[in-house]
């Protein structure tokens, strides 16, 4: 879990900060870490996915993302 958190860290690091213009357009990919609901009997579980964007000025983008999440689902049995 360690390396995990080290890996974040150093995509954090790493990403350089710009002054986008209208039209440009970026994909990026994504990490984050899902807590389920104790209810459904899923374990939590790291997801990755993609997001692109458009800037529609210099400060405003609009952004479609998607993400995956593999499930284990715990029967409570052998």
């Amino acid at each position: 879990m360690k390396k995990l958190y080290l890996a974040i860290l150093l995509v954090l690091l790493t990403t350089s900060a710009f002054a986008a213009e209208k039209g440009e357009m970026y994909l990026s990919p994504t990490v984050g870490y899902h807590f389920f609901d104790n209810d459904h009997g899923l374990d939590d579980m790291t997801e990755g996915g993609l997001r692109y964007g458009y800037f529609l000025a210099t400060d405003l983008a609009a952004e479609l993302e998607a993400d995956y999440t593999k499930t284990d689902y715990d029967t409570g049995g052998d």
